[in-house]
């Protein structure tokens, strides 16, 4: 999922008068020239306020300079106008931390990865959050393996010996693909990741019943662990996304973010317990 693009959450035709002062600002704010920075920044959200992400950095400019209250107003009204604007969620969730509520800046962060699963300074941010507040941190990058195709069928020595779940799920979802295709050839992506990842993890255990328990198969048991609590789709997005996911991904995003960050909050990056 790293190397996905999701698409931006708010797309503005600028005009070119606010696209050349914020360029200015971002100049200086690149040599740490902060207070030089923000009139610039000023005139850009003052000449087109429809683009949060000025907001954002005008905000940001504030917080290098120690401002947290008006850093934190700009990133808020960047949030209010784009409420999945990841990178906003994350630099008010630091403006928290930097006042001491770590809660209050984990709420933030974890708002910041489900709105875009991909994010890594996010999930390298909550990854520290958790360190410092004793919360464990259970989220892992794993490498989704390419779909086997019919060219690739004949080429089992390749992965033979190999991660053997991994195989079972490439055959899985090979084989699927192929029985759950409309007459157009196409096939629901997530029915297919549900049904693959489930048929996965049951052969596992029934080939070897301590498979979930083996620190390799820490993906799959995460998958078992969301599955038993109506979390597979939340996991599935979170851990495994790819580039047939994204249009489903962002659509249960949209209606359901408090979902996947429930997810999260409860299996990749619980509170710590209260003493």
């Amino acid at each position: 999922a790293a190397g996905l693009a999701v698409p931006p959450t708010l797309i503005t035709n600028d005009p070119a008068e606010a696209v050349a002062a914020f360029n200015s600002a971002e100049e200086r704010f690149a040599r740490s020239d902060y207070s030089q920075a923000q009139p610039f920044y000023e005139r850009a959200v003052g000449l087109c306020p429809e683009n949060a992400h000025y907001k954002v950095m005008y905000g940001d400019a504030f917080f290098a300079l120690g401002d947290i209250p008006n850093a934190r107003a700009q990133y808020d009204l960047a949030i209010a106008q784009s409420p999945h604007d990841w990178q906003a969620l994350r630099f008010r969730g630091n403006s928290f931390a930097k006042e001491g509520d770590l809660s209050r800046a984990r709420q933030d962060v974890i708002a910041s990865v489900a709105a875009n699963v991909t994010y890594g300074f996010g999930w390298s941010y909550l990854e520290g959050l958790q360190r410092e507040t004793g919360g464990a941190f259970h989220y892992v990058q794993v490498q989704k393996p390419p779909p086997l195709t019919n060219d690739t069928m004949g080429q089992e020595q390749v992965i033979e010996g190999g991660d053997v779940a991994i195989m079972r799920y490439q055959l899985a979802k090979f084989t699927l693909t192929r029985l759950q295709a409309n007459p157009n050839g196409n096939a629901d992506p997530m029915e297919l990741e549900r049904t693959a990842i489930r048929g996965t993890i049951t052969a596992s255990r029934d080939s070897d019943p301590t498979f979930l328990d083996r620190p390799e198969n820490a993906l799959w048991r995460l998958f078992a662990e969301a599955d038993a609590a109506g979390y597979l789709d939340e996991a599935i997005f979170v851990l495994w996304l790819d580039e047939a996911l994204v249009p489903a991904y962002l659509a249960h995003r949209d209606a359901h973010r408090d979902r996947i960050e429930a997810y999260i909050s409860l299996y990749l990056a619980p509170a710590a317990p209260a003493p």
